[in-house]
């Protein structure tokens, strides 16, 4: 591959509009390669480094006490990202959930790969329509959790789990305004269902009409 050389007008281009956040990181590298089109995103990496190697660009400060570098991904928030993806959740969602970059999870998605994590790669995010169908369509049992996930997910072609955790999004976002009893939240609808049934066995055993004594009199014939 032959590699283009950088020109004096290319490398003023990059210095005149290249952008950095609190650390000194890139942030506006896709509208770099819109004003660079002979320009890859690994040769702009590879560009920006020397700049800052021979002091045109200022170097990075992960030191920042404004805004604290972000640490590694934990083990922690390595499963979440893939029990999220497992459920349909976009990489900007979990992105938002983890308050990282798009870019960051992204990145660490593609490592959770290549060390053999379990990953899904066709992720189908929700349309506008899909969203409106879950509002037409949902409905809520008297503690406010979701009661028809099922036909939900009938209804998109989607997975139970993928349509829960929609859901679980759509009212963070305010889009479901209805929230679940807060003293009720750790039960499962389906644990629910079979609490309720049991209650109901109860009451019908419970509320057997006891047999009615019988008077001496009325019983047994007493002979002599």
């Amino acid at each position: 591959m032959v590699r283009i050389k950088w020109t004096d007008e290319e490398e003023q281009i990059l210095i005149d509009n290249i952008q950095f956040d609190h650390h000194g990181f890139t942030k506006n590298k896709k509208e770099m390669l819109s004003l660079l089109p002979n320009r890859n995103k690994s040769s702009l990496s590879t560009r920006i480094t020397r700049l800052r190697k021979i002091g045109r660009l200022p170097g990075t400060d992960i030191d920042d006490p404004i805004t604290l570098y972000r640490q590694p991904f934990s083990k922690y928030e390595d499963k979440i990202i893939i029990n999220a993806l497992k459920a349909g959740t976009t990489y900007q969602e979990i992105a938002d959930a983890l308050g990282r970059s798009y870019y960051s999870v992204n990145v660490r998605i593609s490592r959770l790969r290549e060390n053999g994590a379990d990953i899904p790669y066709k992720l189908r995010s929700y349309t506008d329509k899909e969203t409106k169908l879950i509002m037409e369509n949902i409905r809520f049992d008297e503690f406010g959790f979701a009661n028809n996930t099922d036909e939900l997910a009938k209804l998109l072609s989607r997975s139970r789990l993928q349509v829960g955790q929609k859901i679980a999004n759509m009212r963070k976002t305010g889009l479901i305004k209805i929230k679940p009893d807060k003293a009720k939240s750790g039960i499962s609808s389906r644990s629910r269902e079979a609490f309720k049934r049991e209650n109901e066995l109860c009451f019908v055993f419970n509320t057997k009409k006891e047999p009615t004594p019988v008077p001496a009199s009325e019983g047994k014939r007493i002979t002599n």
